[in-house]
């Protein structure tokens, strides 16, 4: 394993804005996945290397300060 994470997951509130966030600061689209329970988007990654990442809004993911 390269690195001591692999992948990690950012509680939002508001979907749209914080994909449109992430998009502006990765320069690159973030790709919905369809789940039933909460709404969910895969950053940019690079798998090779062993890092990804994703956002996700429903019950029990809270943002904190």
């Amino acid at each position: 394993m390269k690195n001591a994470i692999n992948w990690f997951e950012i509680p939002v509130k508001d979907f749209a804005r914080a994909k449109k966030f992430y998009e502006t600061l990765f320069g690159a689209p973030i790709t919905e996945m369809p789940h039933p329970a909460f709404k969910y988007g895969m950053l940019p990654a690079d798998m090779e290397q062993g890092v990804g990442g994703g956002i996700v809004q429903g019950d029990g993911y809270e943002p904190t300060d």
